[in-house]
Formats: C-alpha cells, structure tokens, sequence
C-alpha cells in the first residue's frame, strides 16, 4: 500500500519555520514544496538550503499549485490574514501559536476552515507531554482548588 504524501509549504521560514522545514524534509509523509519569507535574502537562502523554491508573497508561493497545506509561521498578528487566504484557496492550515491577536480573528479562521472543508489546525505542541497532561488532571481534580 502505497503512502500518500502531503506537499507543504512553510511560510515565515525565521527560526521556527526553519524548524518546521526540516521535519517536513525528514518526514516520509511530508514533502517541503516551497518557502516563502517577505525577507527576500532569508527566503533565498532558505530555498537553496532546503532545496526548493522560494516566495517572498505568501499569495503567490498559495497560488502557486505547490502544495496541499501550509505551516504559518509568521508574526502571530497575521496568521488569521494568511489563514484564510490559504483556506479560500483550497489548502489545509498548521498554524503556529498564538492562533490570533483576537478571539474574532480566531474565529473567522476556524469558521473558513470549516467553510472550505479544509484541515486546520494549532502547533500547541507541548498538550501531549506527560507533565502537562498530570497537571491538567491535577487541576480538573480539584486537588489545588480551583
């Protein structure tokens, strides 16, 4: 049985999105399509290392027909902007945290995605780590109070 791949495009490629680029690069399930940075020098830079094309427009490197999802991981303030556009095109969002700057802005991403009938989701990575989950039954419990 073959594996399906999905073809990723990181947007915002500075520390995190560099981060987000390598798992996609080392993953089998993954495939890093393209970059995009509005930084032109770090988007070219990140396209030669990762070997990819690179955007410095994040319409353009959506439009582009390259991928199947987008990782945001941009300044937080626009993740909503970036979101929907790429939820109104037909691609899947991993967005990083915070999703927004507003309870509305979040909103209006969740309600595109759904909309669109597209995937998305929020990189709250640490939700699953043992000393998390602990404490969150701690505190459902009641044992600290409330």
């Amino acid at each position: 049985m073959k594996k399906e791949v999905v073809k990723i495009g990181v947007i915002g490629v500075g520390g995190m999105g560099s981060s987000h680029c390598k798992m996609a690069k080392e993953l089998k399930e993954t495939e890093l399509t393209f970059v995009c940075d509005i930084e032109e020098n770090v988007a070219k830079q990140k396209g030669e290392e990762f070997k990819v094309p690179y955007f410095t427009d994040y319409k353009k490197a959506i439009k582009s027909g390259l991928c199947d999802a987008v990782i945001i991981a941009t300044p937080h303030w626009v993740h909503p902007e970036i979101g929907v556009f790429a939820f109104k095109n037909g691609l899947h969002v991993l967005s990083e945290k915070p999703i927004a700057v507003t309870v509305s802005d979040a909103d209006r991403m969740i309600k595109s995605a759904k909309d669109n009938k597209k995937v998305f989701a929020v990189m709250y990575q640490r939700r699953t780590e043992p000393v998390v989950v602990k404490l969150k039954e701690i505190i459902k419990s009641g044992t600290i109070g409330e």
